[in-house]
């Protein structure tokens, strides 16, 4: 009886160590972000992922399992709801008290950065005047389906931010100082992660800087407009992209507008993703010598974990010098 009772209370004191323990219920948007959350509360939990697939954050709609996460979660970690707009309403309807942490407040790095971006800004809003006033000279169909690609698009306003190591940092440094606040008991933990992975960060951007310096001058065309603050940091000749709204075909007029530029620019390369159908980029290049790549931005190929951000990052990388210098 006394053995008996003396197991129990063991069984009783190792529960309750574990849960005083527990880690908040994290739930993440897509893999890159997912990846730098994973890495931070390793040892402490692991993030539930809700799109854990190649599909695209513009065009995924939520699970009855997703809206249980959300529902669950004590921390969602998203970018922001102009990236993931099916997440936004979802949580105000579901869990408007989570703890919300986005990438939406990041700021390009003070210095060179800034001045580029600036640049590249102005010289989007300028073509974006060109354009408007070349779609008022066409015909009302033209002019309906050009409307459909900027639909749901801002020139001015680049929400990829993880494509840049240095918001990931930013992402990371938020990660720590949230989770710690509502998990003290992790806190050292949650310390020692994030350092680790502030330091893998900062060598993965000097590897990338020395890697696509070789390439930085060729041009190419992304399949849409994802890869602003990849190219700023990187000081790439991104030439175009094929289409301003992923969630909708390019029109014929805007195909011809990019066979055209593909020859005015001499573009090496044109890139499609593995989230939207690549017949577009085929079309574009048949009889040109312009050369076909894959571009990943959100790593949807590979495996979730701690290493994925590393990994896709990585890859873009190798798959735009393998192209170009081809």
């Amino acid at each position: 009886m006394i053995r008996k009772t003396c197991l129990t209370a063991a069984f009783l004191c190792a529960a309750l160590s574990t849960t005083a323990f527990a880690a908040p219920k994290v739930v993440t948007s897509i893999k890159p972000v997912d990846s730098l959350a994973r890495a931070v509360m390793k040892g402490a939990g692991t993030p539930d992922l809700l799109i854990d697939s190649v599909q695209s954050p513009h065009r995924y709609s939520l699970k009855p399992s997703d809206a249980q996460k959300i529902q669950d979660a004590d921390v969602i970690v998203w970018v922001s709801d102009e990236m993931e707009i099916f997440l936004a309403d979802a949580i105000k309807s579901l869990n408007p008290k989570v703890l919300s942490i986005t990438m939406e407040d990041e700021e390009v790095p003070h210095g060179e950065d800034d001045h580029d971006h600036e640049k590249h800004n102005e010289e989007h809003a300028h073509e974006d005047h060109d354009h408007e006033k070349h779609e008022h000279e066409q015909e009302k169909h033209d002019d309906h389906d050009d409307h459909d690609d900027h639909e749901g698009h801002h020139h001015d306003k680049d929400v990829h931010y993880w494509l840049n190591p240095a918001h990931a940092i930013e992402l990371v440094e938020k990660l720590e100082h949230e989770l710690s606040e509502i998990d003290p008991a992790n806190a050292k933990l949650y310390s020692k992660n994030a350092h680790a992975l502030v330091e893998e960060l900062h060598d993965l951007d000097h590897d990338l800087k020395h890697t696509l310096a070789a390439i930085k001058d060729k041009p190419f065309v992304v399949f849409h407009d994802a890869y602003g603050h990849f190219v700023e940091r990187y000081e790439l000749n991104m030439a175009g992209v094929v289409t301003l709204a992923p969630n909708k075909q390019p029109s014929v007029k805007r195909l011809n507008e990019i066979h055209h530029l593909l020859e005015e620019k001499k573009v090496k390369c044109i890139f499609s993703e593995p989230q939207f159908p690549s017949k577009t980029v085929e079309r574009l290049i048949e009889g040109t010598p312009v050369k076909a790549g894959l571009l990943d931005p959100t790593g949807g190929t590979m495996d979730k974990g701690t290493d994925h951000y590393i990994k896709m990052m990585k890859a873009i990388s190798n798959s735009l010098v393998t192209c170009l210098n081809s």
